[in-house]
């Protein structure tokens, strides 16, 4: 078996290739906005008195985002075990003795390259469309906020990766997650909900690390938790998911083995 970090940039290597040789990239970037474009309008039709303040049109076009990096995310690494296993990619990892948690981590990371990019230019063009110049208040925040959301989507599909192995029609429910938890989660703003729903919203540990980037991007809370504390709550549930995906994955790996052998 090979050492941590060399299998780490083994696969990081190899998932590099895969996405530079592949046309789902530029496929996706053109697609994007038009899923974003779709999300922004529908809330600003609903609600008309949002696209009047310049913070909740951004915060409108930002939440559309969200919902292209999350659908992303979803697809491209909670949906890739199936993918191996009907590729037979998964039976090769587990004979070779490969780590499917770092495979998993490892595509999660190079999937960065596509959902940041979508991201902002989603959040660019539903601003630019609802009126509203483009703007980051803190770019260095938006970037380091954007990495910490990137990890936990990241981390709970590799959670839910492990159980759409188990499931015979696995699209249904990705289909489903991709728009529910970007929807009860931030891509909406909280003020848009029900008064009695908003606590409830809070709860969630991706609103928290939403309203990061949120704050770093629109410049002004959602949620009323100050900085600190936000920064802190969010960066303990992105450790937390990414410990339980990890430990997921490693009772996934330990399951296949056993059958392979």
């Amino acid at each position: 078996m090979r050492s941590l970090p060399s299998e780490l940039k083994a696969f990081l290597w190899a998932f590099s290739l895969t996405n530079r040789r592949s046309t789902w990239m530029l496929v996706g970037m053109v697609s994007s906005p038009v899923w974003a474009i779709g999300i922004g309008l529908t809330f600003a039709i609903h609600s008309p008195s949002v696209i009047t303040e310049v913070s909740q049109v951004r915060a409108l076009a930002l939440g559309a985002g969200y919902f292209v990096a999350s659908s992303t995310v979803l697809w491209n690494v909670g949906n890739f075990l199936v993918q191996a296993k009907d590729e037979g990619t998964l039976h090769s990892c587990v004979l070779s003795k490969g780590r499917i948690p770092v495979m998993m981590f490892s595509r999660g990371i190079v999937s960065a390259a596509f959902t940041g990019p979508a991201l902002a230019f989603s959040y660019a063009v539903v601003s630019s469309l609802l009126g509203f110049t483009p703007s980051v208040s803190n770019p260095l925040g938006a970037l380091a906020s954007f990495f910490m959301l990137h990890l936990a989507l990241v981390a709970l599909s590799m959670i839910v990766g492990s159980i759409f192995l188990r499931m015979r029609h696995a699209w249904i429910v990705i289909n489903a997650l991709q728009f529910l938890l970007p929807a009860t989660s931030g891509m909406i703003p909280p003020d848009l909900f029900p008064s009695d729903l908003r606590p409830a919203i809070a709860l969630s540990p991706f609103a928290h690390v939403f309203e990061v980037l949120r704050r770093a991007v629109v410049g002004s809370p959602a949620i009323p938790t100050g900085d600190p504390e936000l920064t802190l709550t969010s960066a303990l549930s992105v450790a937390a998911l990414i410990a339980v995906g990890l430990l997921t994955l490693s009772i996934t790996e330990r399951s296949l083995r056993r059958r392979a052998f």
